[in-house]
């Protein structure tokens, strides 16, 4: 793929395939922030996976991993925020993205409950992709995660530029 296919593939992904994604997510948010967590993360996943066949379709594949890496991860990164950007600042629940360290192959699309991560309450950020990092699914899966580091990777050329 050529630098030009690479543009052309995120700027129908970010302009003609996310917003109605984004929009379905704000109408039924409210009704998702009064249920439980599952709720969220069943509309979620069906946005999620909506977003990735779409990318698909436009980089004319039948496999993600067709698509390079750089594409998949600028798309990977404006899906969660762009979800998480339908969500009012109070909503109970974000999507995140999920690396575990003992399971080489990427990152997992999650669901978290918004207080867990530090100071997500009152982000205003619409491009914060938060990225949880633990060295095992159990650990995940335990539900006695603590997320007390929060890092922002280059803050500093972000507001510079």
């Amino acid at each position: 793929m050529s630098s030009n296919d690479d543009e052309r593939i995120l700027n129908e992904f970010k302009n003609i395939i996310l917003p109605p994604l984004v929009s379905a997510l704000e109408k039924v948010s409210a009704e998702l922030a009064a249920g439980p967590i599952d709720n969220f993360r069943i509309a979620a996943n069906f946005l999620i996976q909506k977003a990735l066949e779409g990318l698909m379709r436009a980089a004319q594949t039948q496999k993600l991993n067709d698509i390079n890496d750089r594409v998949r991860s600028i798309a990977t990164a404006c899906i969660i925020f762009e979800l998480n950007s339908a969500l009012p600042i109070d909503h109970p629940y974000i999507t995140a993205l999920l690396d575990i360290k003992k399971e080489p192959g990427g990152l997992h699309f999650i669901c978290l409950r918004r207080k867990l991560i530090p100071g997500m309450h009152d982000c205003l950020s619409r491009n914060l992709v938060p990225i949880l990092f633990v060295d095992s699914r159990e650990e995940f899966e335990s539900g006695r995660i603590k997320i007390t580091d929060v890092r922002f990777p280059n803050a500093d050329q972000d507001l510079l530029s």
